[in-house]
């Protein structure tokens, strides 16, 4: 995730977000923690192939491989939660 998908978010107001542990710029620890300074209280799904032991702040760690119903799963418990959260 770069910053212009950072910036974006704000304006954007997505339900959920899923972001993967390692990418080319930030990893998805910094990525939460940007989203977070900047006010984004958005659930965050981590999606991630390896073992990940800082999972604080995240809604749900994803380990792949997984299959699309649990994605399904987990994306839909985290609108609810940010639903129940923002109401």
């Amino acid at each position: 995730m770069d910053s212009q998908a950072l910036d974006a978010v704000p304006t954007f107001r997505p339900d959920v977000i899923l972001i993967d542990m390692v990418m080319p710029d930030l990893s998805g620890t910094d990525v939460l923690a940007a989203l977070r300074r900047a006010g984004v209280t958005v659930p965050v799904i981590l999606i991630s192939a390896y073992d990940v032991s800082a999972t604080e702040g995240f809604f749900r760690v994803l380990r792949k491989p997984f299959n699309l119903r649990t994605l399904a799963e987990v994306v839909a418990a985290a609108v609810d939660n940010g639903r129940t959260s923002n109401a």
